[in-house]
């Protein structure tokens, strides 16, 4: 398949579902502005389904008196590039459905069928990510630290990025922030071993601050491949930032400790639980009652998912 795929042509008439399916949307998959269907051999996919994303995706210029005018992207065009060509390369074949590239006004989503290539676990990963140098950040980390935890877990927490104390020890959450992580946990009668723990960014950011967009963007391929292997029932995200990279355009004050059901990676509708950082109750130890409130309702919403999937 791989040398039809590449260099055949007309590879869809031996490989049906090799093919990406292209759509423009305003906020939901509701409002339909544009539609295709991609085929070629994968190079062509590759290049085809760039250029309908850039159609629809805002670009300003910049004079800089060179001889020719800079363009920004509202989106790094080699992230997204990255992200296509994984979704083409990673998809399993076997799988009958299409590649999904979908613009929206917010945001853009790129989905690919099936499994991962069989022998690729969170381990390989981590190796990857122990020598990343995909953005500015990894000048300035001890250790990188890409996760930890039960790859088999039915429940991921994603937090911002790592703090001093990870990036010491190259694992996330074992600050005084992460002890209080590790406390709610036992509070509804797991340990850290029974959960996965990772960020959306693996290095520190400098001073503890935000991440920044290119340094998420250059990090969420990781974050994606652990979802995909762990294939979580809920994810569970600590802070708006996290939060905001999977759910937009909702405030953390508003929606904590609901359950919401938006676009999965490895699912096409994914239980996501938007929590505060734990970091918040050590800043105002009045919020500790409504972090643990909040926390007691993870085995609950598992256990209607459960009922729901068994029914």
């Amino acid at each position: 398949w791989a040398t039809i795929l590449l260099f055949g042509k007309e590879p869809q008439r031996f490989v049906l579902q090799a093919k990406c399916h292209c759509g423009k949307f305003k906020f939901s998959k509701v409002e339909i502005l544009d539609d295709r269907m991609i085929e070629g051999d994968l190079i062509e996919q590759v290049e085809e389904v760039m250029d309908f994303i850039k159609k629809y995706m805002s670009v300003r210029f910049v004079i800089t008196g060179k001889p020719r005018r800079e363009e920004i992207w509202a989106y790094p065009l080699e992230a997204i590039r990255e992200g296509v060509i994984n979704a083409i390369i990673h998809r399993d074949y076997t799988e009958s459905s299409e590649i999904q590239a979908e613009v929206y006004e917010d945001r853009i989503e790129i989905w690919n069928p099936g499994k991962l290539p069989l022998g690729i676990t969170v381990k390989d990963l981590y190796k990857e990510v122990a020598k990343c140098e995909k953005c500015p950040l990894y000048k300035g980390r001890t250790n990188a630290v890409p996760g930890e935890g039960a790859e088999d877990s039915d429940i991921m927490f994603i937090g911002e990025g790592p703090g001093r104390d990870e990036d010491l020890q190259g694992r996330p959450f074992v600050g005084a922030a992460g002890k209080f992580l590790t406390a709610m946990l036992e509070s509804i009668g797991l340990k850290r071993e029974d959960v996965y723990i990772a960020n959306v960014v693996k290095c520190r950011p400098p001073n503890n601050r935000d991440p920044e967009q290119r340094e998420i963007d250059a990090c969420w391929g990781y974050l994606e491949e652990q979802i995909k292997i762990i294939k979580p029932k809920i994810i569970v995200t600590l802070g708006r930032h996290s939060m905001g990279r999977f759910m937009k355009g909702l405030k953390i004050s508003q929606v904590h400790g609901q359950a919401k059901r938006a676009s999965g990676i490895w699912q096409e509708r994914q239980v996501y639980l938007p929590l505060y950082h734990p970091a918040a109750a050590l800043y105002d130890p009045r919020q500790k009652d409504v972090h643990m409130k909040d926390f007691r309702k993870i085995p609950l919403i598992l256990k209607k998912i459960k009922e729901e999937n068994d029914s």
